[in-house]
């Protein structure tokens, strides 16, 4: 009688064979009333189980997560230096075409000396001022 006694592993693994037996009492689920959250309960090391697997999928949900932020503060990142590319690249044609309109503009002074168009008319299409022999001055008089 003596040494029929149980200790509390015995107990506890006695329970644990119960819990399994019956359905009904097979899967307990309890409310932890501090964060709201259910937790499955077959026994006490399961419960530590759960916990334990809860902890990698936050994990794994974390690393997701910085993967998602990485991967859009990249995008972001690629976005930006495309648009400084653009805005150098237009930079550059904005010097390029002032260059060009200041050119064209010391062009237009030149052309618009009169000794240059005289220059280029002699040049160009032969032309030479009129003698006075060449010249005919018509008299007109008005008639009332």
């Amino acid at each position: 009688m003596f040494g029929s006694r149980k200790t509390k592993k015995d107990k506890k693994r006695d329970r644990i064979e119960r819990m399994e037996r019956d359905d009904s009492r097979k899967i307990k689920v309890r409310k932890k009333r501090k964060y709201g959250k259910k937790y499955i309960q077959k026994s006490d090391d399961t419960m530590m189980e759960y916990k334990k697997s809860n902890t990698k999928i936050n994990i794994l949900l974390g690393a997701i997560l910085v993967v998602v932020i990485a991967s859009v503060l990249l995008s972001r990142y690629t976005k930006i230096t495309e648009v400084q590319m653009e805005i150098t690249t237009a930079e550059k044609e904005i010097t390029e075409l002032t260059e060009k309109r200041n050119v064209i503009k010391l062009e237009l002074e030149e052309i618009k000396d009169s000794g240059w168009i005289e220059k280029q008319a002699g040049l160009r299409m032969n032309m030479r001022k009129a003698s006075e022999d060449q010249i005919i001055l018509l008299d007109i008089k008005e008639t009332k």
